[in-house]
């Protein structure tokens, strides 16, 4: 044998291997993007669905790489948990015998021992979610608390399709052998090139945000106004834990250059991180660090982005005892961070700059003593994303020109915010259309939480896998209260101007407020 074609016979495996990686990339993208199967739910996308599970039904969990097998059973059991929480609103639109959420989480629990199912339960999730911003334009199925999920499933769904599908081709064809292991530790690589394309990006972005430099966002960008905001609009964070809300303040304003410098770099360097398992998994830890601090100055919890890093994490680790993905595959794995988004994978690009003007949207209610009582977020279930995020009426929520707790795209919005911010307030109005709309979804709602209600009229809305979670203890009053004596609901929006005085005390001015009434 000549030595060139030696060389060859040794590529053969390694181009097996990109061929079969193509092969899931290419499937992927026919199926979300031709076949719409992310769109809301019609008899192709179950037919689709089935399509994709079905050849590799024989294979179960104790037939792939554990390394695998731990990143499927995090994407399925945060799904098959999502599913329990949401069993309550969990509603496709079907028939009652074709609607019941109980469907999907079965076929979760058997995809524990078939992988290839998990599609399945985060396909369900979505479609439900689809269905409920179909029916109150609320819903948030696109949110970054769970977009990432679906894609991954799919994913790794076609991964094992495709390898089963070789198997029976490899019995039967001059087909090159690869090793079950490399095939599973490529699309492990894959699926995490998948997943930091989030980071990456929502760093990318940081850079080049409009009217700003690449150096706006980490040196002036004043990221302690979103722990300022949540905690005012009752978002259960760590400040309400102290008799002044403000006390953490001045640690934060000091903190915030290095804070927002930390983050960027290791947002950015997701692009290169898969070179090294062990820096990969360093990395991965260090997001989760992240996701600690968001959750415990903002309330909002990425859970399950946290879950899936452990299990990328675990997995990292596994292949660093055994049998490691070549400088190719790794290399393969930090271009896809880079192209996730041209592949229709769903990128969250999660960057923005943060002001003091802030424009505090949220619900109350009157009972029928004409008692007036302000809402807590978590009550709206499987809206309570969109009202938390105060993401209600659109393109902005209020009288000064910012969206959600006082966040802006654009640099010179956050200036003009800093140095004047009464100045940019405008006249606002809902629209006709929208006190439809809100209408609509209040009087939903509130037929929702009756048939929901115990005995008592109350009903437990805090037992939901919240995004973002209010803080109990601001909502006793509300808590306590009989649904079934609900009057009026009330959509608020409070504008104001917030600023850290010289001694570092926050100083809140108010700006304009307008209340408008929704009778059931």
């Amino acid at each position: 044998m000549t030595a060139a074609a030696a060389v060859t016979n040794e590529n053969k495996p390694a181009l097996t291997l990109f061929g079969l990686l193509a092969a899931c990339f290419g499937l992927f993208y026919v199926l979300n993007v031709i076949g719409k199967i992310g769109a809301p739910l019609s008899p192709q996308s179950l037919v689709l669905l089935v399509a994709v599970a079905l050849p590799a039904i024989r294979l179960r969990a104790r037939d792939l790489p554990s390394q695998f097998v731990v990143i499927a059973y995090a994407i399925n059991g945060c799904c098959v948990f999502y599913l329990i929480g949401m069993h309550r609103t969990y509603d496709l639109g079907l028939p009652s015998l074709f609607n019941s959420v109980w469907a999907p989480v079965f076929v979760g629990m058997l995809a524990f021992r078939w992988p290839a199912l998990i599609a399945f339960p985060a396909l369900a999730a979505r479609w439900a979610k689809l269905h409920t911003q179909f029916e109150t334009g609320l819903g948030a199925p696109n949110s970054a608390d769970f977009v990432i999920i679906p894609d991954l499933a799919l994913f790794l769904s076609i991964a094992v399709s495709i390898y089963a599908v070789y198997r029976i081709l490899e019995d039967r064809l001059p087909v090159t052998r690869v090793r079950k292991e490399t095939f599973f530790n490529a699309c492990i690589m894959m699926a995490s090139g998948i997943h930091l394309s989030n980071y990456f990006h929502s760093g990318w972005e940081k850079l080049f945000l409009p009217d700003s430099t690449p150096l706006t966002w980490v040196l002036q960008n004043p990221t302690y106004f979103l722990a300022i905001h949540s905690t005012d609009a009752g978002a259960l964070t760590i400040l309400d834990l102290f008799p002044d809300r403000d006390t953490l303040v001045p640690f934060l304003t000091w903190l915030n250059v290095p804070l927002n410098a930390w983050v960027l770099v290791i947002q950015l360097y997701a692009l290169f991180s898969l070179l090294s398992l062990r820096g990969s998994a360093w990395l991965t830890f260090l997001y989760d660090v992240m996701h600690f601090g968001i959750f415990v100055l903002t309330g909002i919890f990425f859970w399950k982005w946290i879950v899936l890093n452990v299990a990328f994490i675990l997995a990292f680790r596994k292949m660093q005892k055994g049998e490691r993905p070549s400088v190719a595959i790794r290399s393969l794995g930090c271009v896809i961070v880079l192209v996730a988004p041209l592949l229709s994978f769903h990128i969250v690009k999660l960057a923005w700059f943060d002001t003091g003007g802030v424009n505090d949207a949220y619900f109350e209610v009157a009972n029928q003593k004409g008692e007036i009582l302000r809402v807590p977020s978590n009550f709206f279930l499987n809206k309570s994303i969109n009202v938390a995020q105060q993401r209600i009426a659109r393109p902005t929520n209020g009288f000064l020109p910012t969206g959600t707790w006082g966040t802006t795209s654009r640099a010179s919005i956050m200036f003009a915010l800093r140095d004047h911010c009464s100045a940019e307030a405008r006249d606002w109005a809902l629209s006709d259309e929208q006190k439809t709309q809100l209408g609509k979804m209040v009087r939903a709602h509130q037929a929702l939480v009756v048939r929901l209600a115990d005995e008592s009229g109350r009903v437990a809305y805090d037992l939901y896998p919240h995004h973002i979670w209010s803080a109990p203890w601001l909502f006793d009053d509300f808590a306590k209260l009989d649904v079934r004596q609900i009057r009026s609901y009330f959509f608020v929006v409070e504008s104001r101007c917030v600023s850290i005085g010289t001694d570092g005390q926050v100083i809140r001015e108010p700006v304009r407020r307008e209340r408008y009434e929704f009778k059931l």
